[in-house]
């Protein structure tokens, strides 16, 4: 095959080439130039989630490797990928840790797709682990940088953010000014050092203004304010407690989950005594 250049081949041409790149390969292609970059947002290469990562690692592997672990854009291209790295993560723990009886809950929490790449790599054969495409990032305008350019250049359907309370109302707040986190279908908030309480939910609501999916997984304080969250349109709210039948009927949302939210006896009893008056 005679050499070519990429930029000069017609669109049909270069949709094609494209499409047989790993996602990796279309991210370093975007890179080249402006010129390269708009022609590879034209062809619309979808990615299914970004994990936005900074959380607090516990030290152990020393704190340069802390450090560059807990600073990086994940990039997942299709579900199909999640599926297979929660299966290998089950698989992982039932070969290693057999005695423990969460080893099979503990995968449906998106921020052990991360566990698993850190454990598996020390384990097993390099060619079988899921080894994800990730972007480093030192500090929070590299990370808006980076969430700018993956936003102009992909189809980003998920975007989850995995950083403790501090960061993200603190030095990190002004990710929440990304035109990617209202263009997304769906916005994932978690961390295990993440609590939330009503005037930050209202600062997060007002910047990102959801017209799609909102999943907030992290504590609420005791006081939170329910009524902030009864017209986003598609609702998953874990840990918020003291929700009651009133608060579920005025919430005008399409679809609402909530997990570990309310107990599921109590809920249906209420709405039990409510039908028969």
């Amino acid at each position: 095959m005679k050499p070519f250049v990429v930029n000069s081949l017609p669109y049909p041409a270069f949709r094609k080439f494209l499409q047989h790149l790993d996602i990796d390969e279309v991210i370093k292609l975007a890179r080249v130039s402006h010129k390269t970059q708009l022609k590879v947002k034209r062809i619309n290469r979808k990615v299914f989630k970004l994990i936005l990562d900074n959380r607090v690692f516990e030290k152990n592997g020393g704190p340069a490797r802390i450090e560059r672990l807990s600073r990086h854009v994940m990039i997942i291209e299709t579900s199909d990928e999640v599926i297979n790295a929660y299966e290998a993560m089950n698989n992982y723990l039932a070969k290693y840790y057999p005695a423990h009886k969460w080893s099979h809950s503990i995968c449906h929490h998106s921020f052990w797709i991360d566990e698993l790449r850190r454990l598996v790599n020390f384990r097993t054969d390099p060619h079988t682990y899921y080894n994800f495409n990730f972007i480093p990032y030192d500090e929070p305008k590299q990370l808006m940088k980076v969430m700018t350019f993956l936003n102009e250049t992909l189809s980003i359907d998920h975007v989850e953010i995995m950083m403790d309370h501090d960061k993200l109302f603190g030095d990190y707040k002004c990710i929440l000014e990304s035109p990617l986190l209202r263009k997304c279908n769906s916005l994932e908030i978690l961390g295990r050092n993440l609590r939330l309480w009503t005037y930050q939910l209202k600062l997060l609501l007002e910047k990102i203004q959801p017209t799609h999916r909102l999943s907030i997984e992290c504590m609420l304080s005791s006081h939170f304010n329910k009524e902030l969250t009864f017209n986003i349109p598609y609702l998953e709210l874990f840990n918020l407690t003291q929700l009651g039948l009133h608060e579920v009927q005025n919430m005008n949302c399409e679809l609402i989950r909530l997990r570990r939210a309310v107990h599921h006896l109590k809920l249906n009893k209420s709405i039990h005594y409510s039908n028969i008056g």
